[in-house]
């Protein structure tokens, strides 16, 4: 149809996004470097480490009491993590063809919430405040994307971009 985008891939890396800043659109949204997305991209680099920081000392706290279920939650909660600052930090290929909803305010708002209300249950006192805040972040980012959604700017952007 005219007017359509199409996007063809070629080699093994998915297609970047484009140019911030130049006016240039991706799935139909526009890019900008507004402040409000650099302050959600460090949000979410803050959560993401402390998620992965509660998820270490959980692993070997629930390593030691050969615990399998909360072995295997918290190696997801370090995937999750791990995931959300790498992604707040730079656009990776293998992010961008595998967890694409990533790229979006929604998409990492609510991983960020998911892996908030994991990590609740996580480490003591520690665990409850970062949980708390990596899931009111998750829910700020996924409000963030319907606001920015209606000027069509809801795309995240990279500290390292």
């Amino acid at each position: 149809m005219p007017g359509d985008v199409k996007i063809t891939m070629t080699g093994s890396s998915a297609p970047g996004p484009p140019v911030v800043g130049g006016g240039d659109v991706f799935c139909g949204l526009n890019i900008c470097r507004g402040k409000g997305h650099k302050v959600l991209a460090m949000g979410q680099l803050a959560c993401g480490v402390g998620i992965v920081i509660i998820a270490v000392i959980t692993l070997i706290n629930v390593f030691a009491a050969f615990n399998i279920l909360g072995f295997v939650v918290a190696l997801f909660l370090v995937a999750m993590g791990l995931m959300l600052a790498v992604s707040a930090l730079k656009d990776i290929a293998f992010l961008a063809t595998y967890f694409q909803f990533l790229r979006f305010p929604i998409g990492s708002g609510s991983l960020l919430s998911v892996a908030g209300a994991m990590t609740i249950g996580g480490f003591g006192t520690f665990g409850q405040i970062v949980g708390g805040f990596s899931f009111g972040w998750g829910i700020l980012m996924i409000v963030a994307h319907v606001c920015w959604r209606s000027k069509n700017a809801a795309f995240n952007v990279t500290l390292l971009s």
